[in-house]
């Protein structure tokens, strides 16, 4: 006769040890929120056949043989302490028979699993940095339906749930990890109430981790080791520190003395004669200085002013103060004197003297193409009404500009005539 075991007590037993093992994790649960405590896994695999009458430990086993189908699952977990994960989720699975035309059961699950991390093991060496080895202990409980024929049977209960799995941290986001687990389940899974009280099954799988949280955030496990303190390791600390602080003091105190002593000698230790040939150098670097100033001098007056350039590329550094019109900017030079040679025959009907009313300033490493001047404001509006079918960002500009806009058009000269005045004051 086989002897039937209590799924109860062996429930209640695992959750003991587990408690037992877990509860110095719990101690150490506050962290800052450098550490992201949440994340969410995707996962699938294989589930195990019993494809011949061989128990295995790790491994499937059931009253008929089976062969291997397919499992996937997801689950949110979050990190409690750098030791001890949560996680709660489903899983979907499938126990088929091996024959043709054999059963199947269909699993849906609800998964409740503890992770123990032993990257914690290894946290003095860089591995534990990107590699973790860890142990999961849980419950799911399954809800199930057995298919045979026209047969169908279905039913809930939990079951026990084990395994060890291998992360690899692969981005500060992503983790790729693989794992085996065993679950002890119903016995009724295969529709075969007999022999050990459970039908095992188990599974290889393997997905992706996703971190939630920050960005520059890493995960809980990567926390360094809390040490608590003792009031009295407290108070050595304390006073300790009092007496590196009092010493930095003396050792500043003697050094701002050495500071003062070394300024006296070095002042007692100049010379008339120190003094005299430092006055003589320096009198020869001026003597140098006057002698390339004169050189730099007589090349400015040999060389072409920048005005003369400007005038002769057809650039203009003084504008009369009034209104224009602004049609174009560019940082290209050409483009700018293209738009103006186009200004030329569009404006020739509205304006005198069109070839000299469009011209191009410079602002900075802009080139603007303007037209003017106009000292009624009416005039300017007339010809920005033909900008505008050309460019339509065209608008109409009043010279000198605003005090916060001086700076943009530096060297470029305003220059006022007795019209000018007359009409902008107006």
């Amino acid at each position: 006769m086989v002897k039937k075991y209590s799924t109860d007590k062996a429930l209640a037993a695992v959750f003991a040890v587990c408690s037992f093992l877990l509860i110095p994790a719990i101690s150490g649960a506050q962290y800052s929120s450098d550490y992201s405590r949440f994340s969410i896994s995707l996962q699938g695999g294989v589930t195990l056949g019993y494809p011949e009458d061989v128990n295995r430990v790790f491994g499937s086993n059931y009253n008929l043989f089976t062969q291997p189908s397919n499992n996937f699952g997801a689950d949110i977990q979050y990190a409690i302490s750098p030791l001890w994960t949560t996680g709660f989720g489903y899983r979907f699975n499938s126990v088929e028979g091996l024959e043709d035309g054999g059963f199947n059961t269909r699993i849906h699950s609800v998964v409740f699993k503890n992770i123990l991390n032993f990257n914690r093991i290894f946290r003095r060496n860089r591995a534990s940095e990107w590699l973790n080895p860890y142990l999961i202990l849980g419950l799911e409980h399954d809800f199930f339906q057995y298919r045979l024929d026209d047969t169908r049977i279905s039913g809930n209960e939990s079951a026990l749930l084990g395994g060890l799995g291998l992360s690899a941290r692969l981005h500060h986001r992503f983790e790729l990890f693989s794992q085996y687990e065993v679950k002890l389940s119903n016995n009724k899974l295969d529709n075969m109430n007999q022999g050990f009280p459970f039908d095992q099954v188990g599974m290889v799988t393997a997905g992706i981790r996703i971190k939630l949280g920050s960005r520059d955030s890493k995960p809980l496990r990567l926390a360094p080791p809390v040490k608590f303190l003792t009031d009295a390791e407290y108070e050595h600390f304390l006073m300790q520190s009092e007496q590196f602080f009092a010493a930095n003091e003396e050792i500043e105190a003697q050094r701002r003395k050495l500071e003062a002593l070394e300024a006296s000698f070095a002042e007692n230790d100049q010379s008339f004669e120190q003094r005299l040939n430092e006055q003589q150098a320096f009198a020869l670097y001026l003597e140098e200085r006057i002698n390339g100033l004169d050189q730099r001098v007589t090349q400015l007056e040999n060389r072409p002013s920048e005005d003369a350039i400007a005038l002769e590329r057809g650039l203009r550094n003084q504008v009369p103060a009034g209104h224009y019109v602004q049609v174009f900017a560019s940082r290209s030079e050409q483009s700018a004197f293209r738009v103006k040679e186009q200004f030329h025959d569009l404006i020739r009907e509205a304006v005198e003297n069109p070839d000299e009313s469009v011209f191009v300033i410079r602002r900075g490493n802009y080139h603007e193409v303007l037209i003017g001047t106009f000292y009624r404001f009416e005039d300017a509006a007339v010809v920005h009404r033909i900008a505008v079918n050309r460019f339509d960002d065209a608008f109409v500009i009043t010279f000198p500009r605003p005090l916060h806009l001086k700076d943009a058009y530096e060297g470029t000269e305003i220059v006022w005539d007795t019209q000018s005045i007359s009409s902008l004051s107006r």
